[in-house]
Protein backbone atom coordinates (compact mmCIF):
# COMPACT_ATOMS: atom_id res chain seq x y z
CA UNK A 1 0.00 0.00 0.00
CA UNK A 2 1.24 3.48 -0.90
CA UNK A 3 1.74 6.05 1.88
CA UNK A 4 1.28 9.76 1.14
CA UNK A 5 2.22 12.64 3.43
CA UNK A 6 0.04 15.76 3.51
CA UNK A 7 1.02 18.88 5.47
CA UNK A 8 -1.41 21.69 6.29
CA UNK A 9 -1.29 24.97 8.18
CA UNK A 10 -4.34 26.23 10.07
CA UNK A 11 -4.78 29.82 11.21
CA UNK A 12 -6.41 30.74 14.49
CA UNK A 13 -7.04 34.47 14.15
CA UNK A 14 -8.18 36.34 17.24
CA UNK A 15 -9.63 39.85 17.31
CA UNK A 16 -9.67 41.17 20.88
CA UNK A 17 -12.02 44.10 21.37
CA UNK A 18 -11.91 45.67 24.85
CA UNK A 19 -15.62 46.55 24.68
CA UNK A 20 -17.06 43.53 22.88
CA UNK A 21 -14.76 40.64 23.80
CA UNK A 22 -12.74 38.18 21.73
CA UNK A 23 -13.72 37.10 18.23
CA UNK A 24 -12.39 34.23 16.11
CA UNK A 25 -12.22 34.16 12.31
CA UNK A 26 -13.95 31.05 10.96
CA UNK A 27 -14.72 30.00 7.41
CA UNK A 28 -17.62 27.91 6.23
CA UNK A 29 -17.12 25.25 3.60
CA UNK A 30 -19.64 24.56 0.84
CA UNK A 31 -20.45 21.47 2.95
CA UNK A 32 -21.64 23.77 5.75
CA UNK A 33 -18.83 22.97 8.23
CA UNK A 34 -17.07 25.77 10.14
CA UNK A 35 -13.27 25.63 10.48
CA UNK A 36 -10.14 27.76 10.77
CA UNK A 37 -8.65 29.14 7.55
CA UNK A 38 -6.20 26.54 6.24
CA UNK A 39 -4.32 25.30 3.23
CA UNK A 40 -1.98 22.56 2.08
CA UNK A 41 1.77 23.16 2.08
CA UNK A 42 3.21 23.84 -1.39
CA UNK A 43 6.57 22.45 -2.52
CA UNK A 44 9.44 24.52 -1.12
CA UNK A 45 7.17 26.45 1.26
CA UNK A 46 7.64 26.67 5.03
CA UNK A 47 4.64 25.96 7.25
CA UNK A 48 4.72 29.58 8.46
CA UNK A 49 4.61 30.88 4.87
CA UNK A 50 1.79 28.44 4.14
CA UNK A 51 -0.22 29.79 7.09
CA UNK A 52 0.28 33.40 5.96
CA UNK A 53 -0.67 32.52 2.37
CA UNK A 54 -3.73 30.56 3.48
CA UNK A 55 -4.99 33.47 5.54
CA UNK A 56 -4.42 36.00 2.74
CA UNK A 57 -5.84 33.84 -0.07
CA UNK A 58 -8.79 32.34 1.80
CA UNK A 59 -9.99 35.41 3.71
CA UNK A 60 -8.10 38.56 2.69
CA UNK A 61 -7.69 39.34 6.39
CA UNK A 62 -4.55 41.11 7.59
CA UNK A 63 -3.04 39.57 10.74
CA UNK A 64 0.29 39.15 12.51
CA UNK A 65 1.64 35.66 13.15
CA UNK A 66 2.21 35.37 16.93
CA UNK A 67 3.31 31.75 17.41
CA UNK A 68 2.90 28.09 16.54
CA UNK A 69 0.37 26.65 18.97
CA UNK A 70 0.71 22.94 18.27
CA UNK A 71 0.78 20.30 15.59
CA UNK A 72 -1.29 17.20 15.18
CA UNK A 73 -0.90 13.99 13.15
CA UNK A 74 -3.72 11.90 11.70
CA UNK A 75 -3.62 8.65 9.72
CA UNK A 76 -6.44 7.69 7.40
CA UNK A 77 -7.05 5.52 4.35
CA UNK A 78 -8.38 6.49 0.96
CA UNK A 79 -8.15 5.41 -2.66
CA UNK A 80 -6.18 6.89 -5.53
CA UNK A 81 -7.91 8.10 -8.70
CA UNK A 82 -7.30 4.66 -10.14
CA UNK A 83 -8.92 2.95 -7.16
CA UNK A 84 -5.77 1.70 -5.43
CA UNK A 85 -5.69 1.90 -1.63
CA UNK A 86 -3.50 4.58 -0.08
CA UNK A 87 -2.58 5.42 3.53
CA UNK A 88 -2.38 9.12 4.24
CA UNK A 89 -0.32 10.75 6.98
CA UNK A 90 -1.82 14.20 7.55
CA UNK A 91 0.17 16.64 9.70
CA UNK A 92 -1.49 19.91 10.67
CA UNK A 93 0.34 22.89 12.16
CA UNK A 94 -1.80 25.37 14.10
CA UNK A 95 -0.72 29.01 14.24
CA UNK A 96 -2.05 31.84 16.37
CA UNK A 97 -2.56 35.20 14.65
CA UNK A 98 -3.56 38.61 15.96
CA UNK A 99 -5.96 40.56 13.76
CA UNK A 100 -4.75 43.84 12.25
CA UNK A 101 -7.58 46.14 11.09
CA UNK A 102 -7.44 46.86 7.36
CA UNK A 103 -9.70 47.40 4.38
CA UNK A 104 -9.08 43.94 2.92
CA UNK A 105 -12.03 41.98 1.65
CA UNK A 106 -12.80 38.28 1.65
CA UNK A 107 -11.68 36.09 -1.23
CA UNK A 108 -14.23 34.01 -3.14
CA UNK A 109 -12.32 30.73 -2.57
CA UNK A 110 -14.31 30.23 0.63
CA UNK A 111 -18.08 30.16 0.73
CA UNK A 112 -18.20 32.27 3.87
CA UNK A 113 -15.75 33.90 6.32
CA UNK A 114 -17.02 35.46 9.50
CA UNK A 115 -15.90 36.87 12.83
CA UNK A 116 -17.58 34.79 15.54
CA UNK A 117 -17.53 35.38 19.30
CA UNK A 118 -15.09 33.02 20.99
CA UNK A 119 -17.85 31.23 22.93
CA UNK A 120 -19.92 30.74 19.80
CA UNK A 121 -16.88 29.57 17.81
CA UNK A 122 -16.31 26.79 20.34
CA UNK A 123 -19.84 25.62 19.63
CA UNK A 124 -19.66 26.04 15.82
CA UNK A 125 -16.36 24.27 15.11
CA UNK A 126 -17.12 20.74 13.93
CA UNK A 127 -13.80 19.18 14.95
CA UNK A 128 -13.15 18.46 18.65
CA UNK A 129 -9.40 18.82 18.17
CA UNK A 130 -9.87 22.33 16.74
CA UNK A 131 -12.12 23.21 19.70
CA UNK A 132 -9.38 22.11 22.12
CA UNK A 133 -6.74 24.07 20.23
CA UNK A 134 -8.92 27.20 20.35
CA UNK A 135 -9.37 26.73 24.11
CA UNK A 136 -5.58 26.75 24.49
CA UNK A 137 -5.36 30.00 22.54
CA UNK A 138 -8.10 31.61 24.62
CA UNK A 139 -6.65 30.59 27.99
CA UNK A 140 -5.44 33.51 30.14
CA UNK A 141 -1.78 34.32 29.58
CA UNK A 142 -1.71 32.88 26.04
Amino acid sequence: MITVKEIYAECIVLHKDSALGTFVLLVKSPGEKWFFPRDKLLAGETVEACALRALREKTGVNAVLKKKVEDRIYWYSNKTKTGNPVRILKKIYFFLFEFVPSRATSNLNIAHAEWISADEALFMLSNEGEKNTLKKCLAPGK
